[in-house]
């Protein structure tokens, strides 16, 4: 006999199993029910689900702080952005050694600046996280715009 036919009797065997117990009498289903509902169950049920609620606690604190995929082989990232009107942003890429400043604006992307020397360091932004656009264009370093 093959496995899906066992599978089947399986199945129909605890199906017609089941169908014997909701025939049984009232007095006995009263009975199981009283003593499955017991305080001893009921701590029970939510000791487990109190456990299950903190594991996912932890575990969203570890993803938070550990989470964050190392990409050091990606040769692109984002080293910072900079908001420029209400859904347009100045973003300064890194692809490689090189640094590009983009436009971006809901439904394109725009390429404004290729940038000759580096406005970040990217090895000294790697160790702190980086200071952003804002901060980079507050020292007075001023970028032109190229059409």
């Amino acid at each position: 006999m093959s496995y899906a036919g066992l599978k089947f009797f399986a199945t129909a065997a605890l199906f017609f199993g089941s169908l014997q117990v909701g025939a049984a009498e009232p007095e006995t289903l009263e009975a199981v029910k009283q003593s499955i509902m017991t305080p001893g169950y009921i701590a029970q049920l939510f000791a487990g689900l109190a456990l299950v609620i903190g594991l996912i606690i932890v575990l969203a604190a570890l993803f938070k702080r550990f989470g964050q995929p190392v990409m050091n082989q990606n040769p692109m990232r984002v080293l910072g952005g900079l908001s420029v009107g209400q859904r347009e942003r100045l973003v300064l890429v890194q692809v490689g050694e090189e640094q590009i400043l983009l436009g971006v604006a809901p439904g394109h992307v725009t390429k404004i600046k290729t940038l000759d020397t580096p406005i970040v360091d990217p090895s000294a932004f790697s160790q702190s996280k980086g200071a952003g656009l804002s901060q980079l264009f507050s020292k007075g370093q001023k970028i032109e715009a190229t059409s």
